[in-house]
């Protein structure tokens, strides 16, 4: 199933991904963002299902804020309601508008990490 983001106006428009891209669109740092990312190979091989969810959730904010992140990082409450939201602006006032990869939006609901966009 794919994973379609509306982009916020301007530039518009929307872009679909595979269900476990990430799809962004929007500003960052003055310059439209907008595309499908596919999270770090090493992420597949982690030991446990928590830990994968914890590490693809790290990297979803990662490229969602443009903010340095790693993997094994707690997700706070703030950091969980931000990627249920599908939406972030930042500072200036840019917006960026996002679609979770399914293996974080199927992850454990009700606790950090359940992103439930889209």
């Amino acid at each position: 199933m794919a994973r379609t983001c509306n982009c916020p106006n301007p530039p518009g428009g929307s872009i679909t991904c595979s269900d476990d891209q990430l799809a962004m669109c929007g500003y960052q740092d003055g310059r439209i963002v907008s595309g499908c990312f596919d999270p770090p190979a090493a992420i597949a091989a982690m030991p446990t299902r928590a830990e994968r969810i914890t590490a693809l959730s790290n990297w979803a904010l990662q490229q969602i804020t443009g903010e340095v992140r790693v993997l094994n990082q707690r997700i706070t409450s703030g950091e969980d309601d931000l990627l249920r939201s599908g939406t972030f602006v930042n500072d200036l006032g840019e917006r960026v508008m996002f679609v979770l990869p399914a293996k974080i939006r199927a992850s454990s609901e009700g606790g950090a990490t359940a992103a439930a966009t889209g």
